[in-house]
């Protein structure tokens, strides 16, 4: 339903552009023939009724589909117009009031558009009932009456005559109505008849009722009536001579009355726009000839221009600042794909196909920005001999080149969709080694492992079938334990396979959480899970974590540790059971202390998508130690983390430093106390015989928005475990 509803919305902002070019014609064609605008009506009805259109060159929409049918899933949602000035003005506001938080269980947009689809269903029902009634109460009025002639009644309850029915239409008309009057009369509605206005009428309500969020098509509606009527006078004076016409206004000017709502049906003589009725019948002349051509031709124009959807040409045809896409492709030694981080170079296998797909892009004729700055989105770059660089935007929905000699403007690109999904598939199939994998096969494979909302991050479930064969299964982040019976529903796909499904999706790797589970379908047991007799309790934690490391490389070709040793994460056939020199019991402490601090003035956590943390001063860790309590924390949130000082993330453009503000993250730090550290033995480097150590902690977010943990000090129990105190604490 909410696919229908998105869909028809889009539909409607497409002839919403094609509804003010008619009323723009009409003021324009008045000494047109009056049929011309009741044909302009009906190229509207044809954009209001087809789902499908073609593109073209001429076309006059600036979006065939200003609300992405995923808009739901976006974790930045926005439209795209077409018109660059109204997406800077509206995009913001969408993505301050929608952007999932991710604190929150549903995205907002997956409930208020199923809300809102409701809704127009039920405005769709009260529309149609509404004309249902009316047909249903005015048949019950002109259930006594006689006959006049074929198909014409006389009631007593008529005020004025109109036509009922779409089949077999009858003409009703007032019983008091008689001579020249009701002759006029009768050749109008008549008329009527012969151009079956009974069908177009009742035709536009029916798409009003559809469209009824649209203003401009209530719009549409009640011009047309109008133009309905005009065209019908004009057909009926167009043989008659002066007196005649004289007498055609008068019975118009009688038979006229207040018209208090709009209905469906019937079609009544004199019901609207009379006073300019009158007036386009007095003055009436015949058109000339050659305006009813120009009319016929402006027809045809707007037809051609706002019938069509937008195009561009294709990219590997695109001429811009006297560069030659065709020229500069037709000898390719070097190809590369970079998203974000990821960068995928490609053989030369590669290279050709891709160069063959590049065609599939389309680009606007025209530049939506004339600015030249090099700083623009380069979400995804396309590297061509080294030298020629094509830049996209995240939503792929923009381009801009750079020749290394001068960038040039932004273009729009008339397809996005189809311009990301090739750039996310072919950086995945380089990175496999030029190895192609079928998209659609995996979709048609694994449905429920695609296009699930990341507002939370995913977590990847990994078993194991045998030493060497992983299998894997993505479900939704969420902060709860997932079922076993949802974990058992898990189908197995293979390390390759889930690396291309997981390259489909716009999202940093740390926000895919990493969950080794024992299938009990399986006989075979990872060496992680196997403790050791009398073995320290952290050792097993520790090998599951290199486990997950060695997991997460094969995924995401993330760079191993240089301190660990390569067994730790395994060769290429599987990671190894080498425990780390990582110490379960201090990384514990520090985590405590980093939940302690978020647990503190919550309100700070909320609108947060990212946390910054600075480990750089607390001696008493290692630096692998340092990384799995940083990667620890983030986990347990669901949130990416930035590694650096304030300072560092300050110059980075993540804190305003002006305004001591991070907008959408936390800064966490913990450092040693050095004045207290002093007095304290053995708290240098991460020496495993420390008992005692003294460190500072805080969380800050703004100026006006911190706590911090002083001269606080951690003990080594008896039980082998750390517990801290803080000397005090402060909330600003």
């Amino acid at each position: 339903m909410s696919s229908v509803f998105l869909k028809t919305v889009n539909m409607s902002i497409a002839a919403g552009w094609l509804i003010l070019a008619v009323i723009l014609a009409r003021m324009l064609l008045k000494k047109a023939p009056k049929w011309i605008p009741c044909l302009l009506w009906g190229l509207v009805a044809i954009r209001l009724i087809c789902p499908f259109s073609f593109a073209s060159i001429f076309s006059f929409i600036p979006s065939s589909e200003t609300i992405p049918a995923n808009i739901a899933l976006q974790q930045v949602p926005a439209i795209q117009s077409g018109i660059t000035a109204v997406d800077e003005f509206i995009n913001p506001v969408i993505a301050e009031s929608f952007t999932p938080s991710p604190a929150a269980s549903v995205n907002p947009l997956q409930v208020i558009i199923p809300i809102a689809a409701i809704v127009w269903i039920a405005g769709i029902v009260i529309m149609l009932a509404y004309a249902l009634i009316s047909c249903i109460k005015l048949k019950k009025t002109v259930s006594v009456c006689v006959p006049v002639e074929e198909r014409i009644l006389a009631c007593d309850e008529v005020k004025a005559p109109f036509i009922l029915g779409a089949f077999r239409p009858v003409i009703y008309v007032p019983s008091s109505m008689t001579g020249e009057t009701l002759d006029l009369v009768i050749r109008h509605e008549t008329a009527h008849l012969q151009r079956h206005d009974h069908w177009w009428k009742p035709l536009g309500y029916l798409l009003l009722a559809v469209y009824w969020f649209n203003p401009l098509c209530w719009i549409a509606y009640i011009l047309l009536c109008r133009d309905i009527e005009l065209a019908c006078d004009e057909k009926v004076v167009c043989e008659m001579n002066k007196d005649e016409i004289a007498a055609y206004s008068q019975a118009l000017l009688d038979c006229s009355f207040p018209r208090k709502r709009i209905a469906a049906c019937p079609l009544a003589f004199g019901e609207t726009g009379v006073k300019e009725r009158v007036r386009s019948i007095l003055n009436y002349r015949k058109p000339a000839f050659l305006i009813s051509v120009a009319a016929s031709a402006a027809c045809i124009v707007i037809g051609v221009c706002f019938l069509t959807n937008p195009t561009g040409s294709a990219l590997t045809e695109w001429e811009i600042d006297e560069v030659s896409m065709n020229k500069a492709l037709s000898n390719v030694y070097s190809l590369s794909v970079r998203h974000l981080n990821h960068e995928a170079v490609c053989d030369a296998a590669d290279i050709n196909r891709f160069i063959a797909a590049m065609g599939s892009i389309k680009v606007s004729r025209r530049p939506v920005s004339k600015s030249r700055d090099e700083g623009r989105s380069r979400d995804y770059t396309i590297t061509v001999n080294e030298h020629l660089k094509l830049s996209f935007n995240e939503r792929c929905d923009e381009i801009w080149m750079d020749n290394g000699v001068k960038p040039s403007y932004t273009y729009r690109i008339t397809n996005p969709s189809t311009a990301r999904e090739l750039l996310r598939d072919f950086s995945f199939t380089a990175q496999t080694g030029g190895a192609e994998t079928d998209m659609e096969e995996l979709r048609s494979k694994y449905p429920e492992y695609f296009d699930l909302s990341t507002f939370k991050g995913l977590e990847l479930y990994v078993w194991q079938m045998a030493p060497d064969s992983y299998s894997c299964g993505l479900m939704l982040g969420t902060n709860r334990n997932k079922t076993f019976e949802e974990l058992m529903n898990l189908k197995g796909a293979s390390i390759a396979e889930m690396r291309a499904i997981l390259s489909t999706y716009d999202i940093d790797e740390n926000e895919v959480i990493i969950i080794p589970w024992q299938n009990p379908v399986s006989s075979y047991m990872a060496e992680y899970w196997i403790r050791e007799k009398d073995e320290d309790p952290g050792a097993m934690e520790n090998r599951q974590k290199a486990y997950i490391d060695g997991i997460r490389h094969k995924l995401f070709d993330t760079a191993l540790n240089d301190d660990l040793p390569d067994s730790a994460v395994g060769g290429a056939d599987g990671p190894g059971s080498v425990m780390m020199d990582i110490r379960a019991d201090v990384c514990e402490l520090y985590l405590e202390v980093l939940e302690d601090l978020w647990n503190v003035d919550s309100g700070l956590n909320h609108g947060i998508s990212q946390i910054g943390i600075d480990l750089s001063e607390l001696s008493h860790l290692t630096k692998p130690e340092k990384e799995t309590v940083m990667r620890e924390f983030a986990s347990k949130h669901h949130l990416p983390y930035i590694v650096g000082t304030w300072e560092e993330l300050s110059e980075q453009g993540y804190i305003d430093r002006e305004n001591l503000f991070w907008e959408d993250g936390l800064f966490f730090s913990i450092k040693t106390n050095e004045d207290a550290a002093g007095n304290l033995p053995g708290t240098e480097g991460g020496d495993s015989a420390s008992e005692l150590t003294t460190f500072d902690a805080q969380k800050w977010r703004s100026g006006t928005g911190a706590c911090f943990f002083g001269r606080c000090t951690a003990q080594k129990n008896a039980d082998g475990k750390w517990s801290y105190t803080a000397g005090y604490e402060a909330i600003s």
